[in-house]
């Protein structure tokens, strides 16, 4: 789509993931720094910022300068990469001990049911135009699929959450 020689694919590849480091090691060290532990805010925040991203990839078309591509992974990379960090240890801020392992394994049980499936998905939606291959819609599921986890992240409350809702009720 692109015209990419194989060679260079690696380097542009990496883009996506080295500002991923970035952006993981930072939402870390953010949420722990600035909100005190509370990882709901970089959840959302990383939600937020990589929605657009994934839009732009969307509507990218070929003959789309270096430097604007590079962008576009850039921001898409940092964004989706900022994720990790907090929603690793967020579950342990949601759940009790004693529910954490059956909770944890039953949200990682639906994640890979979807994950084995989103390749299935995704190539069902990449079409053959008569300008060539048109990945809009595979990647328009995707920012879709980000739409429904900021939606999740911001329905999930924390026992934090909870427990500062019940004293203030009994006040």
């Amino acid at each position: 789509m692109f015209k990419f020689n194989l060679m260079k694919m690696g380097v542009w590849a990496s883009i996506y993931f080295a500002a991923g480091v970035i952006g993981a090691f930072l939402s870390s060290r953010i949420s722990d720094k600035f909100f005190n532990g509370r990882r709901r805010p970089m959840i959302i925040l990383s939600f937020l910022g990589t929605i657009p991203f994934i839009l732009l990839l969307a509507m990218s078309r070929p003959g789309i300068s270096h430097m604007g591509l590079m962008l576009i992974l850039a921001g898409a990379g940092f964004f989706a990469n900022m994720i990790w960090g907090p929603i690793l240890a967020w579950p342990a801020d949601v759940f009790s001990p004693e529910m954490y392992g059956r909770a944890l394994g039953f949200v990682t049980g639906i994640a890979y049911f979807g994950a084995a499936f989103a390749p299935l998905i995704m190539s069902r939606l990449i079409i053959k135009t008569p300008a060539g291959v048109s990945y809009t819609y595979a990647w328009t599921f995707i920012a879709f699929c980000a739409v429904a986890g900021l939606i999740a992240s911001a329905i999930v409350r924390d026992r934090q959450d909870i427990s500062n809702n019940s004293i203030s009720l009994s006040e």
